[in-house]
């Protein structure tokens, strides 16, 4: 089992935030992609498993997937998410 990492971006860099990337890894089985932990166990294969078609691209698709692991793992929404990202004021003189 070749299993295959991506870094995945949770929020752009700016000018004062770094940003904030994970990595999510995932095996492919065949047509099929099965998100796991760093060891290759599977993460949730019931849910965390997508047939690829022709013209799919795993590492977009194992990008996305591992958003909601980690969600999942931090039993927070993609709301909860945004709402403790750091806000960007941008170039503004007025704060």
């Amino acid at each position: 089992m070749n299993v295959k990492q991506v870094a995945v971006h949770l929020r752009r860099p700016s000018n004062n935030d770094p940003g904030q990337v994970t990595t999510a890894y995932y095996v492919l089985n065949g047509d099929e992609l099965v998100m796991t932990r760093g060891d290759g166990t599977p993460v949730d294969p019931e849910r965390f498993r997508h047939k690829l078609r022709p013209g799919d691209d795993p590492t977009a698709i194992a990008g996305a997937l591992g958003k909601q692991v980690r969600r999942e793992a931090l039993k927070i929404t993609e709301e909860q998410e945004r709402f403790y990202a750091p806000l960007d004021y941008g170039d503004s003189d007025f704060i």
